[in-house]
């Protein structure tokens, strides 16, 4: 595959594979989209195993509906048609399977972006489409005027989701994220009640992770072996399903700043080069660090012993902060030994390092901060 220039084709081929490797989505469920810039719509095939997937696979429908080849492109392309033309600002559409949003789905209950803002920031808004059998034109129409309105992304009843996209890129990690959210609202359920944030405390939380910098020039070549290692940390954390695609973050010491996982780039693939430095109110001319960097600048100021921060956001840890439960590590002593006493802090300070500098020591290394992230500490 040609990395720097992917065929409509390729891109489909790689996004599928992702679906599939992250489970979510099945063999047989689930189909992607992408128009080309002749207004071609390059679809998934109809009945092929789509954990085995190649971009020769794929089926082109020109802006006539034709299409050639052995191949039956998706039976569902028409809906994929009808959503980007209620979105003409997207290109891409991604419907998958995946576990977490189905739940949702199947129980009539639409995904409710009322929580975690690093997760959320990423979708305007998801929309609920009533059922509608797959692939019939009434099921596109409804899709149409759902995404008209302004949302990102839809649950469809007794079904799955739907997400589109500026790329197929955005619109897988827009799928990603909600599934990741759905997943820490159905594991909070089996705890108690969620405290929801308000509408003014997440439109001030999203407002807050936009900020300019300064700028400092970086060799090259800086720390290019503690970046080859942090990058490595990051990409294994994503494997694990502690980090989204798009949310938490990783950083290390160094120096007199610190090297932290950039704001907006894939963990998956994170190249060493791509890691952000930051030092005060400047960063690497070119870059822009995670929106969670100054709650570990402030960990690092506080605690000389520190020397790695991770603020990532584990579906089963953040259930206890959606929900405000105590999490006690003393019930298994072997993870106690590790994590001591762990406090959860409020909301604020997701947005105030100080509050969470203050909670954390040699004693206590871990903090949870509700509906934001967990923050763990290590030399």
């Amino acid at each position: 595959m040609n990395r720097h220039n992917p065929t409509p084709a390729e891109q489909l081929a790689r996004v599928m594979t992702r679906l599939y490797q992250a489970r979510l989505t099945t063999p047989s469920g689930g189909n992607l989209s992408l128009l080309d810039e002749d207004g071609g719509l390059w679809v998934t095939p109809s009945q092929v195993d789509k954990g085995r997937l190649t971009a020769a696979q794929m089926v082109r429908i020109a802006p006539d509906g034709s299409w050639q080849g052995a191949l039956t492109p998706t039976s569902e392309w028409p809906f994929h048609r009808a959503v980007l033309g209620a979105r003409p600002d997207c290109s891409a559409v991604v419907h998958a399977h995946s576990t977490s949003l189905v739940a949702f789905s199947v129980v009539g209950q639409p995904l409710a972006l009322d929580q975690f803002p690093d997760l959320c920031r990423w979708v305007n808004r998801v929309g609920f489409c009533s059922y509608a059998i797959p692939g019939s034109g009434e099921l596109g129409q409804r899709l149409a005027e759902t995404f008209a309105t302004g949302c990102d992304a839809a649950l469809l009843e007794n079904h799955a989701a739907v997400t589109c996209g500026r790329t197929l890129t955005e619109a897988f990690h827009r799928l990603e994220a909600l599934e990741h959210l759905a997943t820490i609202l159905l594991a909070a359920a089996r705890l108690g009640a969620r405290r929801a944030l308000g509408d003014a405390e997440m439109r001030n939380a999203l407002g807050r992770m936009k900020r300019t910098w300064k700028t400092c020039e970086v060799d090259a070549g800086f720390e290019s072996a503690r970046r080859a290692e942090l990058a490595d940390y990051v990409r294994r954390a994503h494997e694990r399903g502690l980090l989204g695609s798009l949310a938490g973050a990783f950083s290390r010491r160094c120096g007199e700043g610190l090297l932290i996982t950039p704001d907006g780039t894939d963990s998956a693939n994170l190249p060493a080069e791509d890691l952000v430095y930051v030092e005060g109110e400047r960063c690497q001319a070119g870059k822009t660090p995670s929106a969670m960097v100054e709650v570990h600048q402030a960990i690092y100021r506080a605690h000389r012993h520190v020397e790695s921060i991770a603020t990532p956001l584990p579906p089963n840890l953040m259930a206890f902060t959606a929900t405000g439960i105590p999490f006690d590590a003393r019930t298994i002593p072997e993870a106690y030994i590790f994590l001591k006493t762990v406090p959860t802090l409020p909301f604020a300070a997701r947005f105030d390092g100080a509050v969470v500098a203050a909670a954390l020591g040699e004693k206590t290394p871990v903090a949870l901060v509700e509906s934001a992230c967990v923050v763990i500490t290590g030399a």
